[in-house]
């Protein structure tokens, strides 16, 4: 099966929508949603778990409302419960107005977001990246924005794998235009030719990165309008 992904803006969710999102929500849900201090954060926790509720009420035409998740351990991604669950994998990111959900059968899957305008330190490439990314990334015209298309890239990757950056980021290699992974020396990961990388400029403010592995890697990701989820 191939990636089936839905991004929402915030500012153009309105009250309506963003209070059909809110009643999603599980009790411990809305507890979380209520200790940000900020109310972007807020509403960018309600939109993100909500829009990801309605996306797996969609795929398992179950009530969003009812769906229970569970993890296998401490830092484990979270899974579905009950037999629709089995053998599906989904992700979220938001960033600064942007959410995104996105969902994967029989396969494993990672989706980050991060936003163009934010204050980059540069030197953490050098640090933290593989070598060849760094010096890849010296020689571009724009490296900021290089920089966060090589960042999403590889979160997403490392967030397919459910390790986070413990896994270490400067264990494998990727590069954007067009995405793709070069290198591999973790064994978390496999054979890079395992993995599909899909990357897109979601406005001009994001970038956006998918990674996933599976059956039906080399199929484009089944972009779906939030709309058609919160009609």
């Amino acid at each position: 099966m191939y990636p089936r992904l839905s991004l929402l803006h915030l500012d153009e969710l309105g009250e309506k929508r963003l209070a059909r999102l809110r009643d999603l929500l599980d009790p411990a849900e809305r507890e979380q949603a209520a200790r940000f201090v900020f109310e972007a954060n807020r509403l960018e926790y309600i939109a993100a778990h909500g829009l990801l509720r309605s996306l797996l009420a969609e795929e398992t035409r179950r009530d969003g409302a009812r769906l229970r998740f569970i993890r296998a351990g401490q830092g484990a991604k979270p899974r579905l419960d009950g037999a629709e669950g089995q053998g599906l994998d989904f992700n979220i990111s938001h960033t600064s107005g942007l959410v995104v959900c996105a969902l994967l059968r029989d396969g494993q899957l990672g989706v980050d977001a991060e936003y163009l305008g934010r204050n980059l330190d540069l030197s953490l490439a050098r640090r933290f990246f593989a070598a060849d990314e760094a010096d890849w990334l010296e020689e571009q015209a724009e490296p900021a924005q290089a920089f966060v298309q090589l960042w999403t890239l590889k979160e997403a990757l490392v967030k397919a794998v459910g390790q986070g950056i413990a896994m270490g980021l400067g264990s494998f290699s990727v590069r954007p235009d067009p995405p793709r992974l070069l290198r591999v020396d973790t064994p978390l990961l496999g054979k890079p030719e395992r993995w599909r990388l899909w990357q897109t400029r979601p406005g001009d403010s994001y970038s956006l990165a998918l990674a996933w592995c599976g059956a039906d890697a080399t199929t484009e990701p089944q972009i779906i309008s939030p709309w058609a989820l919160l009609p």
